[in-house]
C-alpha cells in the first residue's frame, strides 16, 4: 500500500477515535443524571462496538507498517472483553453501586485527553 493511503486510514483512525470518545462524553454526562437503562445499554453498546473497531483498525494499521505497541492493542482487546461483560451486566443494586463511578471515569478520561491535547487549560488537573 503506497504512503499516502496508509496516512488517510491513520488520519481516519484518529478521527474515528475523537468522535467516538466525544459521543460516549455525552452519554456519561446524561447517564449521570439520568438514570434510563436504555440510555446505560447504549452505552455500553458504544463502548463495545468502539473497542471491537479499534481492534480491527489497529490490526490493520499494523499490517500496514503502523507502529502501534502491542500493550496498546492488547488494552484494546481486553476493553472490547470487559465492555462486552458490562453490557450484560444484570439490573441490580450492584450495578447502581458501581454505574456513577463508571460513569464519572469516563467523563474523567476524556477530560483529561483533552487536557493532554491542550483542549483544556492545564491548572485543572494539578
Amino acid at each position: 500500500m503506497c504512503a499516502k493511503p496508509k496516512f488517510r486510514y491513520k488520519d481516519e483512525y484518529e478521527k474515528f477515535k475523537l468522535v467516538l470518545s466525544g459521543i460516549g462524553f455525552v452519554l456519561s454526562v446524561c447517564n449521570l443524571f439520568i438514570s434510563v437503562r436504555v440510555l446505560e445499554l447504549s452505552f455500553m453498546f458504544l463502548l463495545v462496538w468502539y473497542y471491537c473497531t479499534l481492534t480491527i483498525r489497529e490490526s490493520i494499521l499494523k499490517v500496514n507498517g503502523s507502529r502501534i505497541k502491542g500493550w496498546w492493542r492488547l488494552h484494546h482487546f481486553i476493553s472490547t472483553v470487559v465492555s462486552g461483560v458490562l453490557l450484560i451486566w444484570p439490573n441490580t443494586a450492584v450495578w447502581y453501586e458501581f454505574r456513577g463511578q463508571l460513569m464519572w471515569f469516563n467523563v474523567y478520561v476524556r477530560m483529561k485527553k483533552e487536557a493532554f491535547k491542550g483542549n483544556l487549560p492545564a491548572f485543572a488537573w494539578k
